[in-house]
């Protein structure tokens, strides 16, 4: 996106406009400051302002607002949205206004706070820890975001160690092509053998057998 510019045009209702930095533009669209979120029209005062967390832009640069964005998506503020940037949720997030009941469920939670127009490093929810700083209007805060943690395995297998085939022998190799999940062959060096072999050639049957009910494992079954 580096090569283009984003504009609103005030006669397509505001719809966002992103055209090239080698385009010529309309002398009526609207050029979006970079990280703006907003654009309102306040009534009180009769202007109009880009908005991002607790800033309005003015003069070509970001000053300190009395409202948050999520204030005046409220209608607290009492300005008349324009545009709304839409951004893309990550299907990883959770409400914050879910925390409290996710946490009662015996789940660990993460959070990061916005820094600027950057995003900090997740960090574990500690409620010996936090409980004190973060208040109930941090949950619904927009420059937090937050996501329960990810859980992972620690998975040790013991599979029998492969051996690199020749010409003419007979291998076995690991198959989902294959109800038993596995089958062979006889080697040739050729494309198929070895991406046939990709997860190791053995000698044996047996082993080959051993080496998917290790695998199976990893889901959690030895059906």
């Amino acid at each position: 996106m580096d090569n283009y510019k984003e504009y609103l045009d005030p006669a397509d209702g505001y719809a966002l406009v992103k055209q090239s930095v080698n385009m010529p533009v309309h002398p009526h669209w609207i050029d979006i400051p970079e990280g703006a979120e907003l654009y309102v029209y306040w009534r009180e005062n009769d202007t109009y302002n880009f908005q991002v967390d607790k800033s309005y832009f003015e003069n070509g640069s970001w000053q300190p607002c009395a409202w948050t964005v999520e204030e005046i998506k409220s209608d607290e503020a009492g300005a008349k949205i324009l545009w709304s940037r839409k951004t893309k949720q990550d299907p990883a997030l959770i409400s914050g206004a879910d925390v409290p009941r996710l946490i009662k469920e015996g789940n660990q939670i993460q959070l990061r706070a916005a820094i600027g127009f950057k995003l900090g490093e997740w960090k574990d929810l500690d409620l010996e820890r936090d409980e004190e700083e973060l208040t109930l209007g941090d949950l619904i805060n927009s420059r937090f975001e937050w996501r329960l943690k990810p859980q992972t395995i620690k998975v040790e297998l013991e599979l029998p160690k492969p051996f690199e085939p020749k010409e003419g022998d007979e291998y076995f190799y690991i198959s989902t092509l294959q109800h038993c999940l596995y089958s062979h062959d006889v080697w040739s060096d050729e494309t198929a053998d070895i991406t046939q072999a990709a997860f190791g050639a053995y000698r044996t049957e047996d082993d080959v057998k051993k080496a998917v009910e290790q695998l199976r494992k990893i889901r959690g079954t030895n059906s």
